[in-house]
């Protein structure tokens, strides 16, 4: 048994939700001849197909999946909700991307909870029909004043399996509380004013040179696009503080009495996190480009430039290798390892391996026979091999950049260090 500690205390928000969503009645299409051969009209069978757009189920019905309704009621769970009624995203999972709509229920925690559970279940509220199944929950933990959106699936097949996942998203909802959080509004204050700073610098830029010309040049398409995507993230992120500040509002006013919808909050965390990222891929771009400076650096880019082809060669024979692998890997251990349940999962994983092999034994477990042969045959390609392959293309670059008498320039050595002299002095 775990140890209790404070972390583990969470506390539910108000209600869980169950929401399903389904397949239209003999969404596939069978021959009337063999259904009269196996006699699915007699047995009351129906044929029904994997979940896509076109047989999605968004009909309403009274009291029983046999018999629709003309009327359309918002809190029955026999009726169906699109997303923007329910303000939700869709979802990715393992056999289908899913909408934010469906049949759903809203409860709350306790024995009302589990006799509605048991209604549902006599009247067959999941059948057949039925291709995925969610409980959504949002958890509140006070000792680390974290908010939890979880949500649990299960996915359905025509043929009946059932596959599990979940997805749980854990953030600090409540804004500018805490120290820690001050200082947040500090930093995105200083981004907000490096910002605009940035923007009169461009400016100044496009006013002495013309718009035509400015554009030419590509480090300054690369400024404009970084300026873009500032702008766009102070926006998402007055969007997501709007959300926010709206969901909190609800559960103040409305307490136990709804079902807190976390998911437009994380939809919109999760595009800024994305933003960010691609911004700071951009800034150390540039960074790379100050950098360019340094003597070391700048002979690196040259020697770099003159093994532009074959480098392209080698990533095309890695790229294959490791998507060989991949496939490879997912083949013989899909069913049995969890890193190789999916392909791109396989692909992730050998990524890594191709650093570090990760929890070897469980090749060694699992798969006594193929497991080592599979990670032995990878570390020989890929460290021996294509690693190998990798260093012959740098030294024969260096090479001939001594052969045509390209050398590390001392003068700019020279330069780079007396500016860095003058800059400590002036900090001292």
């Amino acid at each position: 048994m775990s140890r209790k500690i404070p972390e583990n205390d969470f506390l539910l928000i108000g209600k869980f939700r169950l929401r399903q969503i389904r397949v239209q009645r003999d969404s596939c299409n069978f021959p009337d001849k063999l259904k009269e051969l196996f006699g699915f009209d007699h047995l009351g069978m129906e044929c029904t197909s994997s979940l896509n757009s076109m047989n999605d189920d968004n009909d309403h019905y009274n009291k029983s999946w046999q018999i629709q309704s003309t009327l359309v009621s918002s809190t029955d769970e026999w009726s169906y909700q699109n997303a923007w009624d329910l303000e939700s995203v869709p979802y990715l999972g393992e056999r289908a991307i899913y909408g934010g709509g469906g049949y759903l229920v809203d409860m709350n925690a306790g024995p009302s909870a589990i006799s509605k559970i048991s209604e549902l279940m006599l009247k067959s509220w999941i059948d057949t029909r039925t291709r995925a199944f969610f409980v959504e929950f949002v958890l509140y933990n006070p000792n680390v004043n974290m908010y939890s959106s979880v949500m649990i699936v299960f996915e359905y097949s025509s043929p009946g399996t059932l596959t599990k996942s979940f997805q749980i998203y854990t953030t600090p909802l409540s804004h500018y509380s805490t120290s820690k959080e001050i200082m947040s509004l500090v930093f995105e204050i200083v981004f907000f004013l490096l910002t605009i700073f940035l923007s009169y610098i461009e400016i100044k830029k496009i006013r002495l040179v013309s718009l035509k010309t400015y554009f030419k040049m590509f480090w300054n398409k690369l400024s404009m696009f970084m300026l873009i995507l500032c702008y766009t993230s102070m926006a998402i992120f007055i969007e997501r503080f709007r959300v926010i500040t709206q969901i909190l509002r609800q559960y103040r006013s409305h307490g136990r009495d709804s079902y807190i919808n976390f998911s437009l909050a994380i939809l919109w965390d999760c595009i800024l996190f994305y933003i960010l990222a691609l911004l700071t891929v951009i800034t150390m771009i540039k960074l790379l480009k100050l950098l360019m400076l340094n003597q070391k650096l700048k002979y690196l880019f040259s020697m770099m430039e003159y093994v532009n082809t074959p480098l392209k060669y080698f990533a095309f024979i890695y790229i294959i290798s490791l998507l060989a692998f991949a496939c490879c890997g997912h083949l013989l251990f899909g069913a049995s390892l969890a890193g190789y349940k999916s392909f791109g999962d396989s692909f992730m994983v050998l990524i890594e391996c191709t650093f570090r092999i990760v929890n070897f034994n469980q090749y060694l477990e699992f798969h006594p026979d193929l497991g080592p042969v599979f990670i032995l045959l990878f570390i020989f390609i890929f460290v021996f091999g294509l690693m190998n392959m990798f260093t012959v293309i740098v030294m024969n670059a260096q090479k001939s950049l001594r052969q045509n008498g390209v050398r590390q320039d001392d003068q700019l050595g020279l330069m780079i260090k007396y500016l860095v002299g003058n800059i400590r002095r002036m900090f001292r």
